[in-house]
């Protein structure tokens, strides 16, 4: 599905197989380590946003 796609986010998610190949493919280590890394990062991104507009001294 995504080798043949040509939207924009598809065309941008196809770069990263150029330096690691693992990217394109189904590999358990990396789906799992990029699903953590994504639900850690994007939790702390949205807590620190709303820090900032809260204007908490943190």
């Amino acid at each position: 599905m995504l080798p043949g796609s040509q939207h924009l986010l598809a065309q941008l998610w196809k770069a990263y197989p150029m330096t690691d190949s693992r990217y394109l493919t189904s590999h358990a280590f990396v789906v799992s380590m990029e699903s953590i890394t994504a639900w850690c990062w994007g939790l702390l991104s949205l807590v620190l946003a709303s820090f900032i507009v809260t204007d908490t001294p943190f």
